[in-house]
């Protein structure tokens, strides 16, 4: 694991079925792990922590609706921790906080439209027999059900996935691992939110090198994309006959 990011990894598909309940997928960032069952990622902390842990990072994700009227309902991310062991994530990551931004305006400190901890047993947890290099921790999927539907407009935006700590100075802190998609195209990019004052988070700026991070949102899409799912349907009938 890293502070920065860094270069990803070639792609190999980990397939599990989708969570219970969920609807369709809206964005699809699968992880990027390598031949050898190895895959990075970056530390990320929770936007409530105001930037005062040891690493003071926050990783996003860029992601964007072009329909009115889509609806998150849950959220798939890969990660890890320092001190992970195959039965799960260190005993210092309390809770995952899922927080969404909009991006608009000039400033890059941009509004929140959704922000929600989610305490770890209410995670689902699945050991992915991947790895992170070096260290060997394990790595897994985590699905989160946010409980309630979550309405977008069309737009850009970033979700952050970051750990709610216990011991934020000296505890084991959690990482988001690296998707397949190229970050240095919008809106596949990853952000980042560095500070160690309160004064200086909730900034982001965009990773320059290519990064962006594992994740896959599910809900209901915006009426206009369901008719373009159901033309492309119709062709792909067609195309059958």
């Amino acid at each position: 694991m890293r502070l920065a990011v860094a270069a990803s990894a070639l792609a190999i598909p980990f397939v599990v079925s989708a969570p219970a309940g969920a609807a369709v997928v809206l964005y699809d960032n699968q992880p990027a792990v390598n031949a050898a069952g190895e895959l990075d990622g970056s530390f990320s902390d929770s936007m409530g922590s105001g930037g005062l842990t040891f690493y003071s990072q926050a990783v996003g994700q860029g992601f964007s609706f072009a329909f009115a009227g889509a609806e998150v309902s849950a959220l798939r991310i890969w990660g890890t921790s320092e001190g992970a062991t195959s039965g799960g994530l260190s005993g210092n990551v309390e809770a995952i906080e899922v927080s969404i931004m909009r991006i608009t305006g000039s400033s890059t400190n941009y509004p929140v439209v959704f922000s929600k901890t989610f305490q770890m047993p209410s995670i689902t947890m699945t050991n992915t027999g991947w790895r992170v290099p070096v260290s060997g921790f394990a790595i897994f999927q985590m699905d989160i059900a946010f409980g309630t539907s979550v309405a977008l407009d069309p737009g850009n935006y970033i979700l952050s996935a970051g750990g709610v700590l216990i011991d934020p100075e000296d505890g084991d802190a959690f990482a988001w691992m690296d998707g397949v998609a190229d970050g240095a195209v919008a809106p596949n990019r990853a952000y980042l939110s560095v500070g160690d004052t309160a004064a200086q988070w909730g900034y982001w700026n965009p990773v320059n090198s290519g990064i962006s991070a594992s994740m896959v949102l599910y809900g209901v899409p915006g009426p206009g994309a369901l008719v373009l799912m159901a033309l492309a349907g119709l062709r792909q009938g067609r195309r059958r006959d």
